[in-house]
């Protein structure tokens, strides 16, 4: 409706239009591919059993939030545009993929089921798991925020991707390896809210660092305030936070009026 011609083949002309003199999309299209099949079979591998401790099993499960990293952030970097179609496009196919779990679609229903089932935990304790869904739904909420808001390449854009692929995970991971101070009526732990708070904080000072021409000692502390404050939120809450942590830390962003006042590149 809105381009005016047959779907399937602007998409198709869309990725792999051999007239651009930089296709980035070819670029990312294979990357992503040789990424997801490498992760995919060192899963299947490394992941034959139920997890026998809860650790265990969030280590299983912020595997794929690293995953989500390593695709997302190159992608969102390199061409935002791509990025705001391929999260689209993931979002239906993982939707896709849950039906054909749930109903056991043949071939391959029964086989999602035995897979899925070593990833799943108390938040998904219903019929339907939804956890990876709502993992792809968080990092791409502030991409497609952002593209609404005739915004290429923003700080806000990257909110999801850096707040459940990099924070959540550090969160997680080491406050189970090492926290011993627990948030007041929470299982999450001091230490691991420190974790969120450092590695969020680095990972988006060394993107502004190349992306932002004026940036300045300013635009440290307004990170770090913003990675604070989230990392709270993280702590002490108890909804799901592939879905609440990237909206959150994008309306601190805003609040701030953290990108009005620069121009963002997308080339770093």
């Amino acid at each position: 409706m809105f381009i005016n011609t047959e779907p399937f083949m602007w998409t198709v002309n869309f990725i792999f239009n051999f007239n651009e003199p930089e296709n980035k999309k070819m670029l990312l299209f294979f990357i992503w591919l040789i990424f997801i099949s490498i992760f995919v079979l060192l899963a299947l591998n490394l992941f034959k059993d139920k997890p026998k401790t809860a650790r265990d099993l969030n280590i299983r499960r912020k595997y794929y939030h690293f995953l989500a990293v390593l695709i997302f952030l190159p992608g969102y970097i390199l061409d935002p545009n791509f990025m705001h179609l391929a999260f689209s496009f993931a979002t239906s196919a993982m939707i896709m993929l849950e039906y054909i779990r749930y109903f056991r679609v043949w071939p391959i229903g029964d086989y999602l089921q035995k897979f899925l089932i070593l990833f799943v935990d108390s938040k998904d304790s219903g019929p339907a798991i939804l956890s990876h869904i709502y993992l792809i739904i968080g990092c791409a909420l502030p991409v497609w925020i952002s593209r609404f808001r005739g915004i290429s390449f923003s700080v806000s854009g990257l909110c999801g991707i850096i707040t459940l692929g990099v924070g959540d995970s550090m969160a997680s991971v080491f406050g189970q390896k090492f926290g011993r101070y627990k948030w007041p009526n929470s299982n999450k732990t001091i230490e691991g809210s420190v974790a969120f708070v450092l590695s969020v904080f680095f990972i988006y000072t060394i993107i502004l660092i190349k992306a932002v021409p004026d940036f300045n000692y300013l635009e440290v502390v307004k990170i770090f305030v913003i990675s604070v404050i989230t990392a709270l939120l993280e702590g002490i809450s108890n909804q799901n936070d592939n879905v609440i942590l990237p909206l959150f830390m994008m309306s601190l962003v805003n609040m701030l009026n953290y990108e009005n006042s620069h121009h963002f590149s997308s080339t770093i």
